[in-house]
């Protein structure tokens, strides 16, 4: 008796799991595929967005961490592989760590100013 009932409860618990992460990949779906209103959508002949300026200055690699050092424009928004770098020193320049995974991976360093301009570059690391 005790059996079935963990075996119910198990699969009562799993199904729950499951409900949720399809609501979650719905969601996202539905946000991805969503029509953008017509104020977001670019107009034709209109001028794109400047690019931020996008400096790294050291990649040093400590196992399978990696320190990145560079700098970007003040009040632009770095990501380092997904991960928001806070600007810090004089609010354009940052130092993030990363964990990568054993051997040779890309790392993505993408800017964005508040104008929606993107400067993004790629670093390949070896991870040891």
């Amino acid at each position: 008796m005790l059996d079935w009932f963990r075996i119910r409860l198990a699969a009562y618990l799993l199904l729950a799991v499951l409900a949720v992460g399809v609501g979650v990949l719905a969601r996202q779906w539905v946000r991805s595929s969503a029509v953008k209103p017509a104020a977001s959508r670019p107009r034709a002949g209109a001028v794109a967005p400047p690019t931020p300026r996008l400096s790294l200055r050291s990649t040093e690699v400590r196992g399978r961490v990696v320190e990145i050092q560079g700098s970007s424009d003040p009040g632009c928004t770095v990501m380092i592989n997904g991960e928001r770098a806070p600007l810090i020193f004089d609010h354009s320049s940052f130092k993030h760590f990363v964990l990568v995974p054993d051997g040779p991976s890309m790392v993505t360093v993408t800017a964005m100013n508040p104008q929606g301009g993107v400067t993004t570059q790629q670093i390949q690391v070896e991870a040891e």
